[in-house]
């Protein structure tokens, strides 16, 4: 019988922790998930486990793309980096 959160719970709590800066929260619930799997090795905490890794993949694409958005956002176009005042 399985009593714990869903895989997509647990997704969507690493998901919200990463994009709100919540990073001890999210850390903990990954921290939770883990020491689930090792304490009690079952399908369940596999699948939230896949469900973190899925998340943290999205998360890293998404900082990613923001980071190239900023970054064409503040170019001059003339491949040179914008001048500070």
């Amino acid at each position: 019988m399985d009593t714990g959160p869903s895989a997509a719970v647990v997704g969507l709590a690493v998901f919200l922790g990463w994009r709100y800066r919540a990073y001890v929260t999210a850390g903990a619930v990954i921290v939770a998930m883990v020491v689930e799997v090792l304490v009690k090795e079952n399908l369940a905490g596999k699948e939230h486990l896949a469900a973190i890794a899925g998340v943290l993949v999205l998360c890293a694409v998404r900082a990613a793309r923001q980071r190239r958005s900023a970054e064409r956002a503040g170019s001059t176009g003339s491949g040179l980096p914008p001048i500070k005042s």
